[in-house]
């Protein structure tokens, strides 16, 4: 029994609990459905270890096998519930937004039989093509695209993801842990616009579409691109900072993932998306050196990089190769007011002196002298609160793995 003031503690954590599990993975009342239901992905029925062995719209079963609950289209899932990318029945809030816009000049709405729908299949890659990505944002705009803002988002446009998809969105999906999507309630016609999305990575492709058919794109054709000519609107790379150093070739880490070289430009070039810039000191005093052959044009990372949050700003994220030492002439400050403002930083080892706020070597010195074991406080990143749309992702991890120090071109 439950009484008094304990009781009702434990009721209401109860009450909680339920609620969370029913939010998180409502799924009360579903099972597999039929293989041979319309719009299911063929490859249902086969064996599995886990849900990224399935491909888009199936999950891993207990029986070991691929499995749907329901389709993107099928009507399997109950009231306030939508079908996720794995086949599974999860809550969701009442559709209260406008009903999509049909692209000009192509025909939405087509009925299929057997309550199929029309669809485009396929799989998302990097520019390399080498692996699948996930949780890229699939879709067919409801308007031509326009420019994507430039540089870490400010005033009304702060941590918002409606500003990178400002042509909305008649169909979305998202991909599955391999890169593979099915894409449901697609318009039919010739040159339909399909777009890949993930932050401000983002490539424009035009694909026939034939009514009822699953529509299914050849195997590394749709990938990010690799380069992004002037003025084109419609594709889109993140403008990267890269500041260099003695210990690692994190500059390298695009050229891997399949960016062009010619994206490579000194400093604030405008011809380009990786901008590099040279870290490191030859003073000593323990600080990290700079690279062997440094590129030409690169202009000092300390003094053209991050001497004032605003030289930060135009940069999406920002790269800090390992010097070998605490990097030289760091200015936490002026990171600490970038990150609050939405921007990204990878950092590492050494770079820990970002984070302490030993900004100079004086100070760095000081604080040995007298022996301190804490120190002021460092940046920190805050989170921005981000509003999902139907088609909402602001992020783009890379994490590289440490590794000798070679060139890269």
């Amino acid at each position: 029994m439950l009484n008094g003031a304990s009781g009702s503690r434990s009721l209401w954590l109860l009450v909680v609990v339920c609620s969370f599990q029913m939010a998180c993975h409502s799924q009360r009342g579903h099972g597999p459905i039929s293989c041979t239901t319309a719009g299911i992905n063929p490859e249902c029925g086969s064996t599995c270890k886990m849900d990224s062995d399935c491909g888009a719209g199936l999950y891993c079963a207990s029986n070991k096998t691929c499995a749907a609950d329901c389709t993107a289209t099928g009507g399997q899932c109950g009231v306030n519930e939508a079908c996720d990318s794995t086949g599974r029945c999860v809550s969701a809030p009442p559709d209260l937004s406008p009903a999509p816009v049909c692209p000009a000049g192509l025909t939405c709405n087509t009925t299929c039989p057997n309550g199929g729908t029309t669809m485009i299949t396929g799989k998302v890659y990097d520019p390399a093509g080498k692996n699948g990505l996930y949780n890229v944002s699939v879709y067919v705009p409801e308007s031509p695209l326009t420019a994507l803002p430039k540089g870490v988002l400010t005033g009304a446009n702060a941590c918002s993801c409606s500003a990178l998809f400002q042509s909305g969105a008649y169909t979305s999906t998202s991909t599955a842990e391999d890169g593979t999507f099915m894409l449901p309630n697609v318009p039919v016609g010739t040159k339909v616009p399909l777009v890949i999305q993930i932050g401000k990575w983002r490539r424009l492709f035009e694909i026939n579409v034939t009514a009822c058919g699953p529509n299914a794109q050849p195997d590394k054709s749709i990938a990010f691109p690799s380069t992004v000519a002037a003025g084109d609107i419609n594709d889109s790379i993140p403008d990267i900072a890269v500041s260099t150093g003695s210990a690692d070739s994190l500059e390298c880490l695009m050229l891997r993932m399949g960016l062009d070289a010619s994206e490579y430009v000194a400093g604030t070039s405008t011809a380009g998306h990786v901008h590099v810039f040279s870290g490191g000191s030859n003073a000593g005093n323990g600080v990290g050196t700079p690279e062997k052959k440094i590129m030409a044009g690169a202009p000092v990372s300390s003094t053209d990089l991050w001497s004032t949050q605003a030289q930060l700003m135009p940069y999406d994220i920002v790269l800090l190769s390992c010097e070998g030492g605490e990097t030289a002439d760091a200015n936490p400050p002026a990171l600490e007011s970038y990150l609050n403002a939405g921007g990204r930083v990878f950092a590492s080892h050494f770079h820990y002196s970002w984070f302490s706020a030993r900004s100079t070597r004086r100070r760095r010195t000081r604080h040995r002298r007298i022996g301190a074991r804490t120190s002021p406080r460092g940046p920190r990143a805050a989170a921005c609160p981000v509003a999902r749309s139907a088609a909402s992702s602001t992020s783009c991890s890379m994490a590289p793995r440490r590794r000798s120090r070679r060139a890269c071109r």
